[in-house]
């Protein structure tokens, strides 16, 4: 499954880990969701 690929994960990872958003969590977390869309 497409899930489960190794590089995917951490391009996911490294992706969110560049995102910046401030504010309190939950608006961030929206945010960086929002993003990766």
């Amino acid at each position: 499954m497409w899930l489960e690929k190794q590089d995917l994960i951490s391009l996911m990872e490294e992706w969110w880990n560049q995102l910046l958003a401030s504010g309190k969590r939950g608006f961030v977390l929206r945010k960086k969701l929002r993003y990766l869309k």
